[in-house]
């Protein structure tokens, strides 16, 4: 262990994390690997984006169409019949973007509405949703607790396909960024199967979705298996760098892993950090760097006032503008 209390890696730690032994070919699971070499990224892409390794995604059986529909609070919920607890499958769509924070208390949530409120300035209309299905309280950090809207305790009873188009309109929004939490902070028992399907049905949408996903969330597994591109907060303290080695073993490695690792990116979190500490982090991890978010005393201010994140000129929007780069990236590489 060094004086910055990180332990030393073996060698071989990223190649661990970042590989997996393919299927036989030929067999159903196999997973289809495009050719590998230069994509072309635009002009105005960072040049810490252009650097970011960009992970094969697999092909994923087609979605099946379910039949039959019931209408519960306005909101048309479409089932096969005597199948309403089967969950529909997350598919790999570019269009998801996942913020997990490996510790509490580094401002995950405040970042995913961020992502989600620079995605929509500067393209389509965006949704975040929060997975906290235990405590929620997502909307209380965007400030859209008073604006009218479906919240998840109105969606509990949802199953299958829930058409994006017709719940959108429903849920609280400001500038283009809808926000799916719970009423005042206390869902009263969501299913998960509710949770998978609506999340599901949000990334078919025209809507770019933006997950405030907690680790211990049952959706987790879900959502790694659909392709998300998923952003892991990490904080620099002895203790929360424990926290992140054992996420990124969670999320690369653990039992809701699928077969081929996440698209994972990483912001660090704390003070002005130097360069060699953050670069030391990065290579004891194994993951990609997306940005450092240095404390700024402008976000508790702007959080004070009721501002929606990522609206004042601070650090977290310029974190989220590094966020939103590597989506557009991502993107376009697809």
């Amino acid at each position: 262990m060094g004086h910055d209390g990180l332990t030393r890696s073996p060698s071989g730690l990223s190649e661990r994390r970042t590989g997996f032994s393919p299927p036989e070919l030929g067999s159903p699971t196999a997973p289809v690997v495009p050719p590998t070499g230069a994509v072309p990224y635009p002009d105005d892409v960072p040049a810490q984006v252009r650097s970011t390794p960009v992970r094969p995604v697999r092909t994923r059986r087609p979605q099946v169409v379910a039949r039959g529909a019931v209408v519960h609070r306005s909101v048309v919920v479409v089932a096969p019949p005597g199948r309403g607890d089967e969950p529909v499958r997350m598919t790999s769509h570019q269009r998801v973007t996942a913020v997990v924070g490996a510790s509490g208390g580094l401002g995950a949530s405040t970042l995913a509405l961020a992502v989600g409120r620079r995605l929509a300035a500067t393209g389509p209309p965006s949704v975040v949703v929060d997975l906290d299905l235990l405590r929620g309280g997502l909307e209380v950090t965007a400030g859209v607790e008073h604006l009218p809207g479906r919240r998840w305790d109105d969606l509990r009873h949802a199953r299958g396909r829930v058409p994006p188009e017709a719940l959108l309109p429903l849920l609280p929004a400001e500038e283009g960024c809808a926000v799916l939490s719970a009423r005042g902070g206390a869902p009263p028992g969501v299913p998960e199967v509710a949770a998978r399907d609506v999340v599901a049905a949000l990334a078919h949408g025209p809507a770019r979705v933006v997950l405030d996903l907690p680790l211990a969330s049952p959706v987790l597994p879900h959502v790694l298996a659909g392709g998300a591109l998923v952003v892991l907060l990490v904080g620099l303290r002895t203790r929360a760098l424990a926290d992140a080695d054992a996420a990124v073993s969670r999320l690369l490695d653990g039992p809701e892993a699928p077969e081929v690792p996440p698209d994972l990116r990483l912001v660090t979190r704390g003070g002005r950090a130097g360069t060699d500490v953050v670069d030391e982090v990065v290579a004891h991890l194994g993951v990609a760097h997306l940005h450092h978010l240095a404390d700024d005393p402008h976000v508790s201010r702007d959080a004070e006032r009721g501002l929606f994140p990522g609206t004042g000129r601070d650090g977290i929007r310029r974190c989220a503008d590094a966020v939103v780069a590597a989506v557009d990236a991502v993107a376009v590489a697809s």
